[in-house]
């Protein structure tokens, strides 16, 4: 998205926590208006330093893409074997209860909460972005949701995973609704994965 937004004419800020991998996505640039910001999206102070990092280089934004995302722990032994037997009960709770509640919630810190703060990070901007009216469409918000999250069961994601996306998409809802009277859009793309042709509810069909 952001070598697309470049190639296009956009001023691309992109956010990440691995320097080496952001400069190397900048260095993919065709204008060369890619720009690295190394940033935390689980750290309030970290997003505040980089929107006023923009503010006073650039002053403000059109468009804010919150892309955050982790799968955390997969259930994929719950899939059927060759035979097709199924587990029973006790293995299955044997594989939902292996992973620690530190794990679950750090799949929702980043799905989630690292994406509502990294819209409400660059609300002033925005606005300042409608005022500028340097486009022709008002500021947006564009939220990476997943096909996950009408999944109800996907044993090869996870179920944090999976309800993670499903309330980052209620999320997107709800934000949606408290910015139309400021003329911000909040919406949400959910991608799917290059086997969702050959996978219904987290089984591979021959």
């Amino acid at each position: 998205m952001a070598r697309a937004l470049e190639a296009n004419g956009a001023k691309v800020y992109i956010l990440g926590r691995r320097k080496d991998k952001l400069d190397e996505a900048a260095a993919t640039a065709l204008h060369g208006n890619i720009f690295p910001l190394q940033c935390d999206v689980t750290s309030k102070s970290s997003l505040q330093s980089v929107a006023t990092h923009i503010e006073a280089e650039t002053g403000y934004v059109n468009l804010v893409i919150a892309n955050s995302g982790i799968q955390g722990p997969n259930y994929s032994e719950l899939l059927p074997g060759k035979d097709g037997k199924v587990p029973d009960i006790q293995e299955v709770q044997r594989v939902l209860w292996g992973p620690s509640m530190e794990q679950l919630a750090e799949v929702y810190n980043i799905n989630v909460t690292g994406v509502y703060y990294t819209a409400i990070a660059f609300l002033d901007l925005l606005d300042k972005g409608n005022q500028r009216g340097n486009v022709q469409q008002t500021s947006q918000v564009l939220v990476t949701s997943s096909i996950g999250a009408f999944y109800r069961a996907w044993p090869q994601a996870g179920m944090a995973y999976t309800t993670s996306k499903a309330a980052v998409t209620h999320l997107t809802k709800s934000l949606a609704s408290y910015l139309i009277q400021y003329r911000i859009r909040v919406n949400a793309i959910a991608p799917g994965s290059k086997i969702t042709a050959r996978v219904s509810l987290g089984y591979e069909k021959s």
